[in-house]
C-alpha cells in the first residue's frame, strides 16, 4: 500500500510526499485504532505479539497473532466493540495478513 499527501500551494503540481505502507507500520497504526477498544487490553495484546513476530521475520507467528485478534474482533463485534469499527478493524488485519503472506 501507499498513502500520499499533498502540500498547499502547488499549483497544479505535486508537492506532497509519498510514503510506502509496510506491515510493519500498517500493525503500529492498528494497534493505535485497538487501543481502548474491547475488553481491557487482549486486542492490542495480540497485535503486540504479531509486532514481535513480524520484527523476528516469523511469518507464522506474526499470521497467527493476526488470526487470533480477527477472531476475538469478530466474537466481541456489536458487544464490546462496535459492528462497523470491528468490520474496519478485521479488513485492515486480513490486509496485513495478505501483504504478510498469510495462507
Amino acid at each position: 500500500m501507499t498513502e500520499v499527501t499533498f502540500g498547499a500551494g502547488g499549483n497544479g503540481r505535486f508537492t506532497g510526499t509519498m510514503t510506502a505502507l509496510t506491515p510493519a507500520s500498517e500493525l503500529a497504526d492498528l494497534a493505535a485504532a485497538a487501543t481502548a477498544v474491547g475488553p481491557g487490553q487482549s486486542l492490542v495484546t495480540k497485535l503486540r505479539r504479531a509486532q514481535t513476530a513480524l520484527a523476528a521475520g516469523d511469518v507464522t507467528g506474526t499470521c497467527a497473532a493476526l488470526g487470533t485478534f480477527v477472531a476475538e474482533v469478530s466474537a466481541q463485534a456489536g458487544k464490546h466493540v462496535g459492528a462497523m469499527l470491528a468490520d474496519a478493524l478485521v479488513a485492515e488485519a486480513h490486509e496485513i495478513e495478505g501483504a504478510v503472506g498469510c495462507p
